[in-house]
């Protein structure tokens, strides 16, 4: 994480656990990024097979947090519609 030792031993439980959630998701981001300079490779390469989601391909930890459902979208569309509606009344 980069702390070093005065800067740990200020920290509060809470800041730490802030700060290092932080920094896993930083690290997470470029694996990602990671992920799709690798698929973009792996798809110019000529297969009869195509190739699965970028996710079933190479699945990551933070997936599970990006992936929305279709009824998911479908509703957040539907909220948004509402909340215009009310917002041009």
């Amino acid at each position: 994480m980069g702390l070093t030792p005065h800067e740990y031993y200020c920290m509060t439980r809470r800041e730490f656990i802030l700060k290092s959630r932080g920094f896993r998701k930083m690290e997470w981001r470029k694996w990602e990024h990671t992920r799709v300079i690798a698929y973009t490779m792996a798809s110019t390469v000529p297969s009869k097979k195509r190739l699965p989601k970028m996710t079933k391909w190479m699945p990551l930890p933070t997936d599970r947090e990006t992936e929305m459902g279709e009824d998911k979208v479908k509703d957040l569309f539907k909220k948004l519609k509402e909340h215009d509606r009310r917002k041009s009344t």
